[in-house]
């Protein structure tokens, strides 16, 4: 969850008062959150820890099939909850009633994360031999990170809340399906349920596979690696786009068998139907612009890799010529015939980092189906990516996407 857009008749009220509304509920975070720096201050004094640790890169061991599986566990392991809880009458007992699969699925959070995380760390281990510190859930200088995180949205919340009210003035809205649901007739335990999707679930579930998996990964990946990550990106930030083409082309489908057309708007109300939705063109533009950037800072970064292979990175003029294919096994993890070593080699691995926190970002933002939501969600994932790569840990980012998603709970929770 990200953001919540209140529906208004005036779009001049609805902007301002959405952006007034989420101003209002980070500033009683912010004031928790700077009261909590404060606190931690004093204990990360004494222990004599700066703000941020000493430049490094964490080992990871685990490959791109391993990023896959944790994915698809993430999209099928609900469902399949879903299913056998429903035959048992399980949701029946709770509601007194049928409900949609969008409370189903909020009912059973509770066992729905820890089952995740028992899931995918012991397939991490057993396909790889990683723990869960190797992906960035460690206790190492927990104080620190928990007040790099506050002031992270001390400071990044506001910048990223304008640009999406921005956003906002430009292009439709497509609704969060948190939205829908707080839609629905909820019982009182069911918003505490949202809650803790939004505040807890959602921060620790999303930050260990963009963060934590895809990013972990990409910063070893071959230029392969990047490339799918940009194909798939590329698809979900599609999607936006493909969902206002299928949505017009059902609307003509029903004017054309209420024998109306779209220029009769008379008829159009006396029978009350909507105009037709529009085409959102500028999400398949945000999203075609992201991936281009990424591939191309990519390919910009491996272009001398494809010319001269692990010679780029060694200083020797003697040095035997290896290929690509060399090259990119070195970078893999797998057994090199050179070793690339020096100060280029050194510099490459940090720029591939770097970039890997782009293609994570670009990924967390357009796998997220409400729009325009990617447009603001791309600086935040750039700001919880640097996080990760500068502390080696998922603490801080977790405790900003957290707060972030707590300002978003908020402003819904006051709305409905």
């Amino acid at each position: 969850m990200s953001f919540y857009h209140i529906p208004e008749k005036d779009p001049a009220l609805d902007l301002g008062r959405e952006l007034l509304l989420n101003l209002g509920v980070y500033s009683v975070l912010a004031a928790a959150a700077a009261a909590g720096i404060l606190a931690l201050g004093r204990a990360v004094g004494r222990a004599g820890e700066t703000w941020l640790p000493i430049p490094r890169l964490r080992r990871g061991r685990w490959t791109g099939l391993e990023v896959l599986l944790c994915f698809v566990l993430y999209q099928f392991v609900p469902v399949f909850l879903i299913g056998g809880l429903d035959q048992l009458g399980f949701f029946f007992r709770i509601f007194g009633q049928n409900v949609t699969p969008l409370r189903q699925l909020n009912a059973i959070a509770p066992f729905t994360l820890p089952l995740l995380f028992a899931l995918w760390f012991w397939l991490i281990h057993r396909f790889s031999g990683a723990y869960p510190a190797h992906v960035g859930l460690t206790p190492a200088r927990w104080r620190g990170n928990v007040r790099l995180g506050l002031a992270a949205f001390c400071l990044a919340t506001p910048a990223v809340l304008i640009l999406y009210v921005a956003a906002l003035k430009f292009t439709n809205h497509v609704p969060h399906r948190f939205e829908e649901l707080a839609g629905e007739n909820l019982f009182g335990f069911e918003w505490a349920l949202l809650a803790f999707q939004a505040m807890v679930a959602a921060a620790l579930v999303e930050e260990w596979l963009f963060r934590g998996m895809l990013q972990g990964w990409l910063r070893r990946a071959s230029p392969l690696g990047h490339l799918v990550v940009a194909a798939v990106a590329l698809v979900a930030g599609s999607q936006p786009f493909l969902q206002s083409v299928h949505q017009q082309a059902e609307h003509q489908q029903l004017l054309a068998a209420f024998g109306v057309e779209e220029h009769e708007l008379d008829k159009l109300a006396a029978l009350d139907l909507l105009p037709a939705p529009p085409v959102l063109w500028e999400s398949l533009v945000f999203a075609s612009a992201v991936v281009a950037v990424y591939v191309g800072g990519v390919l910009r970064l491996w272009w001398p890799v494809f010319q001269r292979g692990l010679r780029h990175f060694v200083e020797e003029p003697d040095a035997p010529d290896v290929g690509f294919t060399a090259a990119i096994d070195t970078i893999e993890g797998q057994a090199p015939l050179l070793l690339p070593s020096g100060p280029r080699w050194e510099a490459f691995k940090h720029a591939n980092a770097r970039w890997a926190i782009v293609g994570s970002a670009t990924m967390f933002a357009l796998m997220h189906e409400a729009w325009p939501s990617a447009v603001a969600l791309v600086p935040l994932g750039l700001v919880l990516g640097w996080l990760t790569y500068r502390t080696q840990s998922l603490a801080p980012a977790i405790v900003l996407h957290g707060l972030f998603n707590a300002v978003a709970f908020g402003v819904l929770f006051l709305s409905a």
